[in-house]
């Protein structure tokens, strides 16, 4: 299922991270990473792999925060985009539905 804001996206969190008690972590996205059959990657699978703009996976750009629920709403948009192109482009690809990389993080001033 698809989240449709801010509040639901960080409920999934916390439903996979059980053990976090508190919002102690920042949340964003990027687009994924497509091999050519539409598998995505992680990052550990090809650090040297270019994303669609020619940036690398070690840059880090074309990865956006996630802080409200216009952010999660235009993440998703963003994702629905790049399915429809990639789609169009390759009629084959494995890809089967929008995806969103989500980067959790530690949020450095947590206390």
């Amino acid at each position: 299922y698809a989240c449709t804001s801010l509040k639901a996206l960080k409920q999934t969190i916390h439903e996979f991270f059980r053990r976090l008690k508190k919002s102690t972590y920042i949340l964003s996205a990027s687009l994924p990473t497509l091999d050519e059959e539409g598998n995505v990657l992680t990052h550990a699978d090809d650090p040297d792999i270019l994303f669609e703009n020619g940036t690398s996976a070690e840059d880090n750009v074309g990865t956006w925060s996630l802080e409200s629920n216009e952010d999660v709403r235009k993440a998703f948009v963003q994702a629905e985009q790049f399915f429809l192109r990639h789609r169009s482009q390759n009629v084959t690809s494995n890809m089967k539905r929008p995806t969103l990389v989500l980067h959790v993080t530690k949020d450095p001033n947590a206390t």
